[in-house]
């Protein structure tokens, strides 16, 4: 779910009255209704953990991928690290290397090897976000 609403873009979306993609194109259909169902407590995590659009693709595509790991401790530690007593807690530019440190330390010990290494590479372009 977190991976979904951090691909949307959500001011588009309700501009063009149908789910849109941060790059211009639509949700694809088979995710419409799993971005439809989102809670506002989840697209307020979404939001809170988007930097620009483009580190926000990679948010989610590193969590995609971190799908077979123990999902729901990591959204846990992503809530507590990004929505502190329920307000965002972290600067915009500090927030890819938040995301990365969170995921290094509870997404990425679970991966196979393949997918730990495709993590790498995107996790070093969280890194290199740095202000």
């Amino acid at each position: 779910m977190l991976a979904a609403l951090l691909f949307c873009d959500q001011a588009r979306s309700w501009e063009t009255d149908r789910w849109m993609c941060a790059d211009g194109t639509p949700v694809p259909a088979h995710k419409v209704r799993l971005v439809s169902a989102a809670t506002d407590v989840e697209w307020e995590l979404a939001d809170a953990i988007r930097g620009e659009s483009g580190q926000a693709a990679v948010a989610g595509a590193l969590l995609q991928l971190a799908d077979g790991t123990d999902a729901a401790v990591l959204r846990l530690r992503l809530r507590q690290a990004f929505l502190p007593n329920g307000v965002p807690g972290v600067a915009v530019a500090e927030r890819p290397a938040a995301f990365a440190a969170v995921y290094r330390k509870l997404a990425l010990p679970g991966l196979d090897a393949d997918s730990a290494a495709r993590a790498e590479v995107m996790l070093a372009q969280l890194e290199q976000a740095r202000p």
